[in-house]
């Protein structure tokens, strides 16, 4: 049985059709991973802001709370910029890679039209002005994550010596009995009392 032309060009762009879905597959997974990571990163985020408001530390080491949060969404973003690029990203150029060899060999058969593939590869190039090279895909990946992680590195060492400005006893008290100003007595000495003891339960440790 002969096999036209045509029915081998309705083939290939059978084929052609496949291979987009694919690619759309695969772009929609990196999405998704990359979705899963500032998710992640976000919630040692509010992490930080929780320590820092009530000044957490680790006893044994007085290291502040804050400041492993950030050195943990630092190692996140390492972790998932080795499952985005050297995981999902290359089976991805492997739907775009054959995706172009096949719209190859259609336009040769006088269909300019489905150059879909190389399109999008020529467009997605961009040119920084300090960057001679174009950057595709891969070095954006890497400067998705690596801006992240280096961000939240510098973060990190920037809160071990960060230390909040603590009042002494006599400066509180002094405070305090300030703000009490017309009272006397009894009234004074527990206002005096739950102020202190307040204070004294204000840093939690952990």
């Amino acid at each position: 049985m002969a096999i036209s032309d045509r029915d081998v060009l309705n083939a290939k762009i059978d084929i052609w059709k496949k291979i987009i879905d694919v690619q759309m597959h695969f772009n929609e997974l990196e999405m998704k991973v990359r979705n899963f990571a500032l998710l992640i990163v976000s919630a040692f985020i509010g992490g930080v802001g929780f320590s820092l408001k009530d000044d957490l530390r680790v006893t044994h080491w007085n290291v502040p709370l804050a400041s492993i949060f950030l050195f943990a969404a630092a190692f996140v973003c390492v972790v998932f910029y080795f499952v985005d690029r050297f995981w999902y990203h290359p089976l991805l150029k492997g739907a775009v890679n054959q995706g172009v060899l096949v719209e190859s060999s259609i336009i040769a058969s006088g269909f300019a039209e489905v150059a879909l593939t190389s399109a999008i590869g020529k467009a997605s190039g961009i040119k920084l002005p300090l960057i001679k090279k174009e950057l595709h895909s891969s070095k954006k990946i890497l400067i998705l994550y690596l801006s992240m992680a280096l961000l939240f590195v510098v973060l990190a060492v920037a809160m071990l010596f960060f230390r909040p400005k603590a009042d002494s006893d006599a400066t509180h008290r002094t405070r305090v009995w300030s703000g009490l100003s017309g009272k006397g007595g009894d009234e004074g000495r527990r206002s005096l009392e739950a102020a202190l003891s307040k204070k004294a339960t204000r840093t939690p440790a952990l």
